[in-house]
């Protein structure tokens, strides 16, 4: 068993980050059980973070967590990925709308030079499709950051 060493990142973040690591880069693979004792023991922390941080990744679609049985790496279906999508395009939009009501003026000049920065960097390719993340559950290309900075 492998400890892993405290940070400065608050507990269930540090957690939450380092599983979401090792389910992406296929470490722990689908299906695999995540206990929470077992868990407890290689971050050392508190039940309750642990709690914390599947809670998370559930929210991601990255864990399944079953009342009584616990928690695994999620099945990632097109469903999930649809349903996750309009979440957060919907989340993501109300909240750069909320954010644009209450910039000033060199908060705004920030944000459209940031905003310029994604335009440039990103290309508007896809380097894979829905198909894909199902049948590997790995993601396969950041989102187009040129909608959330319009």
């Amino acid at each position: 068993m492998t400890l892993t060493v405290a940070t400065e990142r608050p507990g269930s973040l540090r957690v939450v980050q380092d599983l979401e690591r090792k389910i992406i880069d296929g470490t722990l693979p689908r299906g695999s059980r995540l206990v929470e004792r077992t868990l407890c023991s290689e971050y050392l922390v508190s039940r309750n973070i642990v709690r914390e941080a599947l809670a998370k990744l559930r929210a991601q679609c990255l864990v399944d967590i079953v009342p009584g049985a616990g928690a695994t790496v999620g099945f990632l279906t097109e469903d999930k990925i649809r349903d996750a999508y309009i979440f957060r395009e919907a989340i993501e939009s109300a909240a750069a709308e909320q954010c644009a009501l209450r910039l000033n003026r060199e908060q705004t000049t920030a944000l459209v030079k940031c905003a310029s920065f994604f335009g440039h960097a990103y290309d508007g390719s896809c380097e894979g499709t829905t198909d894909e993340l199902t049948r590997t559950g790995r993601p396969v290309s950041p989102p187009d950051h040129r909608r959330f900075a319009k």
